[in-house]
């Protein structure tokens, strides 16, 4: 096979070995409820 060939293989292989290992790490976190002070002149407009 010609070396660029090969070349371009691996560096395929490479990418989605990348693209699968981003995948699994992406985990959607749970939502987290935060209150927060609000003055009242912010509310009267």
């Amino acid at each position: 096979m010609p070396r660029l060939l090969i070349v371009l293989l691996v560096v395929v292989a490479v990418l989605v070995g990348g693209l699968f290992a981003l995948s699994g790490m992406a985990h959607e976190k749970p939502m987290k409820h935060v209150e927060k002070a609000v003055p009242l002149a912010n509310l009267q407009k």
